[in-house]
């Protein structure tokens, strides 16, 4: 990220365009979560505005590393996964930014993965909870997280592909545009699914908390739930730390773990809402004989989640996208 930013730099000024390569420690600061850091925004607007905007008023184009922050005390840290990306918008959100561009490989975002889906559309634009949750759940234009800072401060996103730059791009924005529709369907191959199973779980209080105690002691995020009286069911990751989870959740309910399963999630604001949409789409998995495992609602009315078997993933996206998203 260093060499690489100092070379842009230097670049610049032999085009002829004032520059300055700016490490992002002097910037963003951050807790010491090394790996997946988070930054503190009252330290990080004040240095921002500090380092940055005499630059911008000069006219100077400040070049920042991506990736990097610095601890209260001044150790170097790393964001992660997307950790470009994610410094591009802490920066838009310090500065108070207009709008934050994001440049990839793509023109923006589709209603499904391009490369697989040869009739997806580009989206023109949707809201930060769509994009949110196609993100979770397969999607890989952008990192959840990344989202946060210009969602916090309401600051319009735009993808961008560095191969077509007259593209108008994808705009990420607090508002999406038609309602009740599905806008996109995203998919996540290899997922966990675990059962959880205990007669102890009638009129009992706090037992889904000592599940979810234990998934969060072991450092475990979980993507989906399904209860009902005696089960509890559940999807994720895989884990380092799951087998240790599940050795732990044995001493006090009966465990199944199940890895052949995977997720397909169709995103759109107040999706729910569209008429016999339960109807269309299990009436596409039910001619392509795919069998439903277990579904999820989302409480946001923004997406529904199918279960299904890792093998038939890529058939039931391209079936539910020509059959009940390009038809709706």
């Amino acid at each position: 990220e260093m060499m690489s930013s100092y070379i842009v730099s230097k670049f610049l000024e032999k085009s002829g365009i004032k520059s300055k390569q700016i490490v992002a420690t002097e910037l963003i600061v951050t807790d010491d979560d090394f790996g997946s850091a988070e930054f503190f925004s009252k330290e990080t607007v004040e240095k921002a505005k500090k380092v940055l905007k005499p630059l911008i008023d000069e006219g100077v184009v400040p070049v920042v590393t991506g990736f990097i922050g610095t601890t209260r005390d001044g150790r170097p840290t790393t964001l992660g996964r997307g950790g470009s990306d994610y410094t591009a918008t802490i920066l838009g959100f310090a500065l108070n930014a207009k709008e934050i561009q994001i440049w990839t490989d793509v023109d923006g975002i589709y209603s499904a993965d391009p490369r697989q889906i040869k009739d997806a559309k580009l989206l023109s634009k949707i809201s930060f909870t769509e994009a949110s949750e196609l993100s979770f759940f397969g999607a890989k234009i952008l990192h959840p997280r990344t989202m946060r800072p210009a969602r916090r401060a309401g600051i319009p996103m735009r993808i961008m592909n560095t191969l077509n730059p007259k593209g108008a791009g994808t705009i990420i924005d607090t508002t999406t545009g038609n309602k009740k529709t599905i806008k996109a369907i995203s998919s996540k191959k290899h997922t966990k699914l675990i059962n959880l199973y205990s007669t102890d779980m009638l009129y009992s209080k706090g037992f889904l908390a000592k599940i979810f105690d234990v998934f969060a002691k072991n450092n475990i995020s979980v993507d989906l739930v399904g209860v009902s009286e005696f089960s509890v069911s559940v999807t994720l990751d895989n884990h380092d730390n799951l087998k240790s989870a599940i050795e732990e959740l044995s001493e006090f309910t009966a465990v199944t773990n199940v890895s052949n399963f995977g997720i397909v999630s169709l995103v759109g604001e107040e999706i729910v809402h569209i008429p016999q949409i339960m109807k269309k789409i299990f009436s596409v998995l039910d001619e392509e004989k795919i069998n439903v495992k277990m579904i999820s609602l989302s409480a946001t009315d923004v997406n529904i989640c199918l279960v299904i078997e890792s093998e038939k993933i890529e058939k039931a996206v391209k079936s539910l996208h020509s059959e009940v998203l390009l038809k709706i």
